[in-house]
């Protein structure tokens, strides 16, 4: 009987038939064959990227776009075989699945490459297969935003189950990627509404506090501002009242007279400052004053109170004062009477 060889890449093997069935599994190199032994389909050891893309509903009804990447490769020994998530995969072969991987952990590495190149003729359609339908299960439980917070979740999920169906035809599945869950194109806008109103919500509520702390502290400003000036006012008149008895005192002490003559002459002399700044702010004014020969001093400091009372009225009055003064100047004598008849006269004086 002769002898062969046949040459295995690197990072693959490759099953050995003799005579059709399955002796060996060829590794990278070159190997020694009988006449009778053929090799069969290389079998890649190389981590695969596997992308699949699937559509499906959420639990509110929303169709979405899920794209998934599987990694996944064949299996080389019993380190690369999974433990199954009770929580996950839950079915009524679940015990058959544990069996069936305590199974798995006592082949041998050349058991699980005649798994790998015998059981299943395309791992890749497989894999996909089952999470297509893993993903549209899993996703209708969920809501749309409850989906995008749970990718961890769910991929960790898609895993334990991939593995749980795949590491009985000698593959694992090393990690399960989501790269995008992506809605309708309406449903994304109306999203991005949502939030740009939740947004504007919160920023016309900082808006609002801070206008309403800028007009709390404008209004304590306006109270101090207040309570201030009713101080300094106070203090004013207090300073006032307080010169006017040192005044008083001094003068009276002074001059030997009572206090009434004193405080008649400081209010003459605060009416006459009074006229002098009413002139002042307003140049055309016009004072009515009775003039009655041998009048006193104090009658003649009522008389220029009353006629400064009249020339400036009230507000809401000035129409009743000046159809009083009216009157009084119809009944008046005429000012053609002799001045010894001894009848008030009055007199009009344009003050500048």
């Amino acid at each position: 009987m002769g002898c062969g060889w046949i040459t295995v890449r690197e990072a693959t093997v490759r099953p050995l038939l003799t005579c059709g069935k399955f002796s060996g599994i060829a590794r990278s190199g070159c190997n020694c064959t009988w006449c009778c032994t053929n090799g069969g389909d290389e079998l890649d050891l190389s981590l695969h990227q596997l992308p699949v893309t699937v559509g499906t509903r959420t639990k509110d009804n929303v169709w979405v776009t899920i794209d998934v990447v599987v990694h996944w490769r064949v299996i080389l020994g019993a380190q690369d075989i999974h433990e199954t998530s009770e929580k996950i995969l839950v079915s009524e072969h679940h015990d058959d699945l544990e069996k069936n991987r305590e199974n798995l952990k006592a082949l041998t590495s050349d058991d699980l490459l005649y798994r790998a190149c015998f059981y299943v003729d395309s791992p890749a359609q497989q894999i996909s297969s089952h999470t297509e339908e893993y993903f549209r299960i899993s996703v209708a439980q969920y809501a749309m935003d409850k989906l995008l917070e749970l990718g961890n979740s769910i991929t960790a999920g898609c895993t334990n189950v991939l593995n749980g169906v795949m590491n009985e035809y000698g593959y694992c599945i090393q990690k399960v990627v989501i790269n995008g869950i992506l809605p309708e194109n309406r449903v994304r806008g109306a999203m991005n509404d949502i939030v740009a109103s939740e947004k504007e919500r919160f920023a016309l509520i900082t808006r609002a506090d801070a206008e309403k702390a800028r007009r709390i502290k404008a209004a304590e400003a306006d109270s101090e501002v207040n309570r201030l000036h009713g101080e300094g006012l106070a203090s004013q008149r207090f300073a006032i009242v307080e010169g006017l008895k040192t005044n008083v005192e001094e003068f009276a002490l002074a001059t030997h007279e009572n206090h009434e003559s004193v405080m008649a002459l400081l209010l003459m002399s605060q009416y006459t400052d009074t006229l002098k700044e009413s002139i002042a702010a307003n140049r055309n004014v016009s004072l009515i004053l009775s003039a009655s020969p041998g009048v006193g001093a104090l009658s003649q400091e009522d008389a220029m109170r009353n006629a400064l009372l009249t020339s400036f009225p009230q507000p809401g009055t000035s129409t009743n004062n000046n159809q009083q003064r009216n009157q009084q100047q119809t009944h008046q004598p005429s000012h053609h009477q002799p001045s010894g008849s001894g009848k008030p006269r009055t007199n009009a004086v344009k003050l500048f």
